[in-house]
């Protein structure tokens, strides 16, 4: 499901909560993406958010997995980033 967010100063954010500003979208508070957001929230937080360690792990592995795979096959790589969030 599409989700996104808008933040900013408090200033500019009452212009939208009052009405004064109209701040139009598709799917603007669709209660069924709320509540996919509202659970990923609560599965990210689960165990006192362990799924970020196995997510920088798992990703850890990936990247260098990649980098040594490619470097066995004589290619020249650099690789920045670390654990999900890689680019080669």
């Amino acid at each position: 499901m599409p989700l996104s967010v808008l933040a900013g100063a408090s200033q500019y954010m009452e212009l939208i909560a009052s009405g004064k500003v109209v701040h139009a979208g598709t799917l603007n508070g669709n209660p069924l993406v709320l509540a996919e957001a509202a659970t990923t929230i609560d599965m990210l937080a689960h165990n006192n958010g362990s799924a970020y360690g196995e997510m920088s792990r798992l990703g850890e592995r990936l990247r260098t997995g990649i980098e040594s795979t490619l470097r066995e096959r004589g290619r020249t790589l650099v690789t920045s980033g670390g654990g999900p969030v890689f680019q080669l």
